[in-house]
């Protein structure tokens, strides 16, 4: 398969990073890549794209994330405990709803 380009914007930065793939990878690889630059390991990553949390083991093309796309990027907060993914899933499920609200709001001011 060849080479994509995906960026990166997370909640904490206004930075965006560019992250390279190959367009036939897991989820997983891109947070795996994200955690080279960001020092974040991938349990403590959320990763989101057109409204949807990315689950690590679905491939990228299972959400059409294709060259270019830019994916939103929550860290998680950091507990005695990784496996407490209600809070995690809280959280990245109300920035979800923020992006979306926001969305509809840019379209509907045009």
């Amino acid at each position: 398969m060849t080479d994509i380009n995906v960026k990166i914007k997370a909640t904490y930065s206004p930075e965006i990073n560019l992250v390279t793939v190959k367009s036939d990878c897991k989820v997983e690889e891109i947070s795996k890549e994200i955690e080279k630059y960001s020092k974040i390991p991938p349990h403590r990553q959320k990763l989101i794209f057109r409204g949807n949390i990315l689950k690590p083991e679905n491939p990228i093309s299972y959400y059409k994330i294709e060259d270019g796309s830019t994916l939103i990027m929550v860290k998680l907060i950091k507990t005695e405990k990784y496996d407490d993914i209600q809070t995690s899933s809280t959280t990245a499920q109300s920035t979800v709803n923020n992006i979306s609200s926001n969305s509809e709001e840019n379209v509907k001011k045009k």
